[in-house]
């Protein structure tokens, strides 16, 4: 498996295209970089945009809030600082809300890309977790999304998680997700059908039941149940 190695996903509905790379080598017309409420960042993202001119903020965020850093010198792409390294129990509303704004900001034809946020040794979201809420966050806003990762396991254990649209023989993809596989030949046959049909999840973001200490609760289990089966 090699750097640069692409697969398009669908994630919340949201098609997503998954990079196997540095994020500062994108070409997108925006980076999303993560820091905490009062812009420290880590090492890695803080030399990255060193090398592209941009100093780290002295300012203070709100968790979940962006601001823009600055520009590449040698391009229009557009730098932006996601407040999204807080704590485990406010991450994935605050990465949800980061790339909801992010997603506001490009237009029609433009694309924002993205590293797996909040993903890190503070916040301990998993990849999973993170992707789910970039791409919910992101919605349907018309800019394509590209998520960057480094590690070769991360991102084949993303896309089996995720569900790849149908790509055809002529490597167009089709919007349209029916219960297909592609042959050998790149003919479509039926899937076999399922006793159970399945869903994809679709958590909600804005707690207008009152329930998310029990969320809490609930996540922190199921967190210890995955670390004692893995």
């Amino acid at each position: 498996m090699a750097a640069g190695e692409r697969t398009l996903l669908l994630v919340q509905e949201r098609e997503v295209e998954l990079i196997l790379g540095d994020l500062f080598e994108s070409d997108a017309d925006f980076l999303v970089v993560p820091c905490g409420p009062d812009g420290r960042m880590s090492p890695a993202f803080k030399q990255g945009l060193a090398e592209l001119g941009i100093l780290s903020p002295a300012e203070v965020f709100e968790p979940g809030e962006i601001k823009l850093a600055g520009q590449r010198t040698d391009s229009e792409q557009g730098i932006w600082l996601a407040a999204v390294v807080t704590s485990p129990e406010a991450a994935e509303r605050a990465v949800w809300k980061a790339a909801q704004s992010v997603g506001e900001q490009v237009t029609n034809g433009g694309s924002a890309a993205f590293p797996l946020l909040g993903s890190g040794a503070i916040d301990h979201l998993s990849p999973v977790d993170s992707l789910t809420a970039i791409a919910a966050g992101y919605g349907k806003h018309p800019g394509a999304l590209r998520i960057h990762v480094l590690d070769p396991a991360i991102y084949n254990r993303l896309i089996e998680f995720a569900t790849p649209p149908h790509i055809s023989s002529s490597g167009s993809v089709s919007a349209q997700l029916g219960s297909i596989t592609a042959s050998a030949e790149g003919r479509v046959t039926p899937a076999r059908e399922e006793l159970v049909p399945t869903h994809t999840d679709g958590p909600a973001y804005v707690d207008e039941l009152g329930r998310e200490g029990f969320a809490r609760v609930l996540a922190r289990r199921i967190r210890d149940a995955r670390m004692e089966e893995g």
